[in-house]
């Protein structure tokens, strides 16, 4: 396999790499929140992730 296509097979999809970060947030916030003493309700209004899903790939 020449080094090129080695490149291109370890590239991750935008879609994917945008999921990946919008969990990764989600799951800083809702550490922070626990650390913070706050309840599950206050982090689930902002935790929607369709927006990752809406925006178009850079």
């Amino acid at each position: 396999m020449s080094r090129a296509a080695a490149r291109r097979e370890a590239t991750l999809d935008p879609g994917l790499a945008r999921l990946i970060e919008a969990l990764a947030r989600e799951a800083a916030r809702r550490d922070h929140a626990a650390a913070m003493g706050q309840g599950r309700e206050e982090t689930d209004a902002r935790s929607d992730l369709r927006p990752v899903f809406n925006r178009p790939a850079e």
